[in-house]
């Protein structure tokens, strides 16, 4: 078993990750693919995020389905046909190659659990994902 403390877990913004300027969200790898060993089997992964007041990240798609928990704050996810607000206790699920954007709305910053499956090979499961990549090429795009 593997315990650890999500507050102490490192956050990054994800422009910082994925190569454009600072975006106001931040990610934190919760759960991926470099912890343990084989016997976890490393079939998927779970992510914290923490958008900012006003804050959004624009519509993309990836590969690998997401399931999204909304832990704190008030916010949106949207597609390309429809925008739906979500607060704490709502699950969002998103299939694969689905464009969708999402953003916090409320006075304080939406937080939100996101789990995805890992997919050729895991490569999407790791801080160091090729996936992340992929997104921003789409973004630049």
């Amino acid at each position: 078993m593997i315990v650890r403390k999500a507050d102490e877990i490192e956050s990054k913004d994800v422009g910082d990750v994925i190569g454009t300027s600072k975006m106001g969200i931040r990610i934190q790898w919760l759960i991926h693919n470099s912890l343990g060993d084989i016997s976890y089997k490393h079939n998927f992964a779970m992510r914290r995020f923490t958008i900012e007041p006003g804050k959004s990240y624009p519509l993309h798609h990836h590969t690998y389905v997401e399931g999204v928990y909304i832990l704190s704050g008030k916010g949106y996810f949207e597609t390309e046909k429809e925008r739906i607000d979500v607060c704490p206790g709502d699950v969002v699920y998103t299939a694969s190659e689905e464009p969708h954007g999402l953003g916090a709305t409320g006075e304080e910053p939406l937080m939100l659990i996101c789990c995805i499956d890992c997919i050729d090979g895991g490569e999407n499961c790791s801080p160091e994902s090729r996936a992340v990549k992929i997104n921003k090429q789409i973004m630049a795009g």
